[in-house]
């Protein structure tokens, strides 16, 4: 069962961390013009913490994968 995140082009170059509810940090990339899309398949159910940082700006997402 494929999970995906798509991350808008626009923000090539981002940095991206997910992280666990506890704070644990579960991934970590930088964006690159090929890579806008994140497979959480092998991530445990559960409510994850997205940090994206770009242009010194930081914005975080909640998701939760089922």
């Amino acid at each position: 069962n494929e999970t995906v995140i798509s991350i808008p082009a626009k923000i090539v170059g981002a940095y991206i961390s997910i992280s666990d509810v506890n704070g644990k940090e579960v991934f970590k990339d930088r964006l690159l013009e090929n890579n806008n899309a994140i497979d959480l398949s092998e991530f445990s159910s559960g409510t994850y913490i997205i940090n994206i940082m770009h242009n010194g700006v930081s914005e975080k997402h909640q998701i939760v994968k089922q």
